[in-house]
């Protein structure tokens, strides 16, 4: 932006100058400071020249802003890829995963039948149990 502001300085400031050829001992129609044409060109050179080299400035620095900002987007760029990876590599084996649990709801369920064959074991183990022990009571007592 510095640059910008120096190069618009510089081109409204070269303002075209009335020439007025002088001769030595002429009278001029006004005070002031009168160049020579060799001066005069020589400070159109050096303007001509600042102008240029502001010019090239300006364009480094565009040229370097654009750099900057391609290695942001390429940058932006490869973090993208890599979460799209990322995340489309965690939905196929969160979706594998979820096949695999809908498969073994879908197979049949023997859970009703351990729990009724768990309840019916315990209850004829609980009912031999209670036999025996009171067949050794009668058995103690009759002893006696």
């Amino acid at each position: 932006m510095r640059y910008f502001i120096i190069f618009l300085m510089m081109a409204f400031a070269t303002t075209s100058l009335a020439q007025v050829n002088v001769k030595a001992g002429d009278t001029v129609p006004e005070d002031g400071v009168f160049l020579t044409k060799e001066q005069v060109a020589k400070i159109i050179a050096e303007t001509d020249a600042l102008k240029i080299k502001h010019l090239e400035e300006l364009e480094f620095e565009r040229e370097k802003a654009l750099i900057k900002l391609n290695n942001q987007k390429q940058l932006s760029e490869a973090v993208l890829n890599s979460n799209i990876e990322k995340y489309t590599y965690l939905l196929e084996v969160k979706e594998k995963e979820l096949s695999g649990l809908y498969k073994r709801l879908e197979e049949e369920q023997y859970e009703h039948w351990w729990f009724a064959g768990g309840t019916a074991i315990g209850v004829v183990s609980s009912v031999v149990i209670y036999l025996a022990v009171t067949q050794v009571q009668q058995l103690g007592l009759s002893n006696q």
